[in-house]
C-alpha cells in the first residue's frame, strides 16, 4: 500500500466542481492505497461551506486518510498554488492534477502504480491525437512552447504542459526551490530533474474532450513568452 497525497489548485472552479472531483475520487481511485487530499484555492472568492463539506466527506471512505483546504485572498499563479500544497503535504509519493480531471481517475491510478513500483518521476504522453483536438490558435502555441523546450531548452520531456503530475518526495525540494510562480513552472522544474538525472516514465493518457482547452495557455501569450526566456537565460 503507497500513501499518496493528491493535490488539487483551484481558482473560481465552476459551481458543481467539488461534487464532481469527489464523486469520481472516492469512486474511481485503486483502494489498495491511501490518500490525503490537498486543496489549494489560489486567491479569488473563498470556497463556500457546501463544497467543503462535501470534500471532507469523502476522508470517511477507507481509502481516505484525510482531506486539508488551504486558502489565501490574492491570486498568486499554479506553480505557487502547488508549492502550498506540497508544503502541506506527508506522504512518500505527490500528485498534482485540474480540479476537473482532464485526464481522468485511471491516470491517477496509472502514474501512483509507476511511483509506487520505485519511480521518481510520472509525466503523461498526450499523444499526437490530443493536439490535432486543439483549436488552431491553441495548437500553435502548444506545438510551439515544446519546440522552444526541445531546441532551446534541450528538453528530453518537451510536453510539460498537461495538469497531471506525480513524483516521489525526494523530488519535491526542485519544485519548492524553483522562482516561477505561473504555469511555465513545470518546465523549471521537469528540467531541473532531467539536468539531475532523476528517473522519469511516461505513461500514455486521453484528455476528456470536455475538457479540450480552448484559450492561451497562461493568458497573454506576450507575457508567456517574456517569462519563457527568462527562464532560458537562468537555465
Amino acid at each position: 500500500m503507497a500513501e499518496v497525497d493528491i493535490i488539487i489548485p483551484v481558482y473560481q472552479p465552476r459551481n458543481d466542481w467539488a461534487s464532481h472531483l469527489a464523486g469520481a475520487l472516492n469512486r474511481e481511485l485503486d483502494d489498495a492505497h491511501l490518500y490525503t487530499l490537498v486543496i489549494v484555492n489560489d486567491g479569488g472568492q473563498a470556497l463556500n461551506s457546501e463544497d467543503k463539506k462535501t470534500l471532507q466527506q469523502i476522508s470517511g471512505s477507507s481509502h481516505f486518510k484525510e482531506v486539508r483546504i488551504i486558502e489565501y485572498e490574492d491570486n498568486q499563479g499554479k506553480g505557487y498554488a502547488i508549492r502550498k500544497g506540497i508544503l502541506a503535504s506527508s506522504g512518500p509519493y505527490i500528485l498534482y492534477t485540474d480540479d476537473d480531471l482532464p485526464y481522468g481517475v485511471h491516470a491517477i491510478n496509472e502514474m501512483v502504480d509507476r511511483l509506487s513500483d520505485n519511480g521518481q518521476v510520472a509525466l503523461p504522453d498526450r499523444g499526437s491525437d490530443y493536439f490535432r483536438s486543439l483549436p488552431l490558435k491553441r495548437r500553435i502555441i502548444s506545438r510551439g512552447l515544446i519546440m522552444m523546450n526541445i531546441v532551446l531548452m534541450r528538453m528530453k520531456h518537451a510536453d510539460t504542459q498537461a495538469g497531471l503530475k506525480g513524483f516521489h518526495r525526494a523530488v519535491s525540494g526542485m519544485i519548492l526551490e524553483g522562482k516561477e510562480h505561473g504555469f511555465l513552472f513545470e518546465v523549471e522544474w521537469i528540467l531541473r530533474a532531467e539536468k539531475a538525472g532523476v528517473s522519469i516514465a511516461t505513461i500514455p493518457v486521453k484528455i476528456n474532450e470536455k475538457t479540450i482547452p480552448s484559450g492561451v495557455p497562461g493568458g497573454d501569450v506576450w507575457k508567456l513568452l517574456r517569462t519563457y526566456f527568462r527562464l532560458f537565460r537562468s537555465r
